[in-house]
């Protein structure tokens, strides 16, 4: 007997093995081939080519001009003037501009990062939906056939004066109660089914699920929480995001200091009857200019904004801390209640509901019993059958979102 739950235990534990292999090729895919999740990657891809284009200095200015009527000087009438300016900002404006687009960037990847966890744990949650459903559909397919067995047999005691008219019809009944079930399970499958492949961008068919471990492991809370404040990509995002408007209030400052433009301009000069010794001689000139940041109220106002919007962040920073930890410490206190409620099931309820089946069984074929108490047996041992399913359900959607909220897989 010892080596038969030997046996069972170990190829139970080989099916369960086979099905998580299942889901992270699931995951593998879809992390491959979602759309939404390749439009965010592109997005972040697009945000590193940012800097390169604000940092650059504006474009020089080509100017020409040719006077309609000649300007006479004494070296002679000017004909052509040709310019050329260049915009320069003020130094280390072109550089905190850089770094603003950079930290943009970063957060721009921070946000894919988010994403991705997001798209594991949907798979996640929609596989452990599947099973739920295939492992109904398999309870519920055996409770249907034994169902008809028992209508067949509640029918014969009847027809032959044994039974009563009431069991054939609750029996009947039951019967087609758990025949809409079925149907309304299959429905369930097929969304679920097509959830799944939109997550991964493909089609087909996906077999049923039949085994998922509910094996329980210990989690230190504040190991969970530190790693999760320091690798949760909405956190670092958010500290990312108060770097870049720091730095904009850095930018602002240096708005108060004037940007320079600088121009060489080249005249043409043309040598007609000028006496002068340096007639016709072509002219140069250099000229240096400065905008002069006279209007203060837009400078202060982006200062101010800056500032207000730092402090915004430092408090959703502070709230999100919070949040994590309370999310964490409710995570943690689920999975450990949850794992023990299977246990219960395991040990206990599912052992004693099945003897309690087994000797129904028996009174009912020994005459003791009428086929209801049976029915009632048989729909007792039902029930915590789908419920021990659901909360191995509920376990592995509170592991899945343990590991989302700490950026660790739990083995």
């Amino acid at each position: 007997m010892r080596r038969l739950v030997s046996i069972t235990v170990l190829l139970f534990i080989q099916i369960a093995f086979g099905q998580d292999a299942r889901l992270q090729q699931f995951i593998d895919d879809a992390l491959t081939a979602n759309r939404q999740l390749e439009a965010a990657k592109q997005n972040a891809r697009a945000q590193t080519f940012l800097p390169d284009r604000e940092s650059a200095l504006p474009d020089p200015v080509l100017g020409y001009t040719q006077w309609i009527q000649p300007v006479e000087t004494r070296v002679g009438p000017q004909f052509n003037v040709i310019s050329l300016s260049q915009k320069i900002p003020f130094p280390g404006k072109l550089g905190t501009k850089e770094e603003i687009f950079k930290t943009a960037a970063e957060e721009a990847d921070l946000q894919y990062q988010s994403k991705r966890l997001d798209l594991v744990l949907n798979i996640k949650n929609s596989w452990y939906d599947l099973y739920l459903v295939d492992k109904s559909l398999e309870i519920y397919h055996e409770y249907y056939d034994l169902l008809k067995d028992f209508v067949d047999a509640a029918a014969v005691k009847y027809a032959t004066g044994e039974g009563i008219q009431a069991a054939v019809l609750k029996a009947q009944v039951e019967h087609a109660s758990i025949q809409a079930r079925i149907k309304e399970l299959n429905r369930r499958r097929s969304n679920l089914q097509s959830a799944l492949n939109r997550l991964r961008n493909e089609q087909g068919n996906i077999a049923p699920l039949t085994a998922i471990d509910s094996s329980g492991f210990a989690v230190n809370l504040q190991d969970a929480q530190a790693q999760a404040l320091a690798d949760r990509p909405e956190v670092a995002a958010i500290q990312s995001r108060k770097q870049r408007i720091g730095l904009e209030n850095e930018l602002a400052g240096k708005n108060y200091w004037p940007d320079f433009t600088l121009q060489a301009t080249y005249i043409s000069v043309e040598d007609k009857n000028s006496m002068a010794a340096d007639a016709g001689k072509d002219a140069w000139s250099l000229m240096v200019g400065l905008n002069i940041p006279l209007w203060q109220a837009p400078r202060n106002a982006e200062q101010e904004r800056t500032i207000a919007a730092q402090n915004a962040e430092e408090a959703r920073l502070q709230d999100l801390k919070i949040q994590i930890q309370e999310n964490i410490n409710d995570l943690i206190f689920r999975q450990k209640s949850t794992h023990e409620t299977i246990e219960l099931y395991k040990n206990e309820l599912l052992p004693q509901a099945e003897n309690s089946l087994a000797s129904a069984l028996a009174a009912y074929r020994a005459g003791r019993i009428g086929f209801l108490e049976l029915l009632d047996a048989e729909r007792m041992l039902l029930q915590l059958r789908l419920s021990f399913i659901n909360e191995q359900v509920n376990y592995q959607k509170t592991v899945a979102a343990l590991e989302r909220a700490v950026g660790k897989r739990y083995e």
